[in-house]
């Protein structure tokens, strides 16, 4: 027995690089018959998995119940027998109507003895406007520009191409004629307020030299960097200078008591007073309004009191100034310089 076990331990001594390659060949078999085993069972699963969302899937075509034709084949009938209605002197028919003042029943506009209850309408009640097409342009009005009293969308046309429609030249409170182009609503009717800021005073007041006979005073453009030299009279800027009120008041600077000049120089332009205090930023402010025309979509910037000048030779004669501007809700009047009317401007569609 002792023989044998020595005998064996030659054999693995002499062997045992051979025998551990024989060890890893098996486990490596093994390993691999694993991983084919467990990737068939994962396939089953995953095909089983498929099979189950394919039956929680409703069926592509399902089966429709019969349709009923009887509803269908009772409206072909009806189709070929109209209801008739009796002749009823109440039912509405088409035509302009009024309603009667006696028995509330509707009659022809044009028709002063009601047909119904036989009350006589006064002849001298105003005639009724006609408006077949209901474009709100009556049909007499219409016809005597060759226009089609039975088309509604020819109200939002514009023939003469002067930049307003067929309704806003007949909208006018001075009815223009729609196919020609020099007659035509008044163009501020054109004209929107984009946007309104204020913007500082240019002008400040910085000295006065006192030559005797007569003071000049100097005012400085903030904006401009410019000096201007204006006697009493004299205009800067479009602004005249109407009054001086010289002052001095003591002030405590560093503890010392010094006499500081606020003297007062006023300013006019359009009825406008504008008092500048010496050498202080004034407090008073202008407004810039920006205006879109509509016509060809150009746009203007003017201040308070400027004039707009439209561009193109078709509108070389027409000027509007800025009367009026109020910031806070936007508002805006403006004076047609030819006529010396006003009028006030919306703001733009956003």
């Amino acid at each position: 027995m002792k023989g044998a076990l020595i005998f064996i331990g030659r054999i693995l001594v002499a062997h045992y690089d051979k025998l551990i390659a024989l060890f890893v060949v098996i486990a490596l078999g093994y390993s691999v018959a694993a991983c084919v085993v467990g990737m068939r069972a994962a396939e089953q699963r995953r095909g089983d998995f498929r099979q189950w969302l394919v039956s929680l899937e409703p069926p592509l075509y399902p089966t429709n119940d019969v349709v009923d034709l009887g509803p269908f084949n009772r409206a072909l009938v009806a189709l070929g027998d109209p209801v008739q209605i009796e002749d009823d002197a109440r039912v509405f028919t088409p035509g302009l109507r009024i309603t009667c003042e006696e028995c509330r029943w509707p009659k022809p506009y044009n028709v002063f003895l009601c047909p119904h209850c036989g009350f006589r309408t006064d002849t001298n009640m105003p005639k009724a406007i006609a408006d077949v097409d209901l474009d709100l342009m009556d049909d007499e009005w219409e016809k005597k520009y060759r226009l089609n009293p039975r088309d509604p969308e020819d109200a939002d046309r514009d023939p003469d191409d002067d930049g307003f429609t067929n309704l806003e030249e007949h909208n006018a409170a001075s009815q223009s004629n729609p196919i020609d182009a020099r007659s035509h609503p008044p163009l501020v009717a054109k004209f929107c307020v984009a946007g309104v800021r204020r913007i500082r005073f240019p002008l400040q007041f910085k000295a006065v030299n006192d030559y005797g006979i007569y003071k000049q005073f100097q005012l400085n453009h903030v904006k401009r960097r410019q000096t201007f030299l204006v006697k009493m009279g004299g205009t800067v800027s479009g602004y005249k200078v109407v009054a001086f009120e010289p002052k001095k008041v003591k002030r405590e600077q560093s503890g010392l008591l010094i006499e500081v000049d606020v003297s007062v120089l006023t300013l006019e332009k359009d009825g406008k007073r504008i008092e500048l205090v010496k050498d202080t930023e004034a407090e008073y402010f202008l407004h810039m309004a920006k205006i879109l025309f509509q016509i060809d979509g150009s746009r203007y910037s003017a201040q308070e009191g400027g004039v707009i000048d439209l561009k193109g030779p078709q509108y070389k004669s027409y000027r509007f100034r800025l009367k009026g501007v109020d910031s806070r809700d936007g508002s805006i009047v403006i004076e047609d310089l030819q006529t010396s009317e006003t009028f006030p401007l919306r703001r733009c569609a956003e």
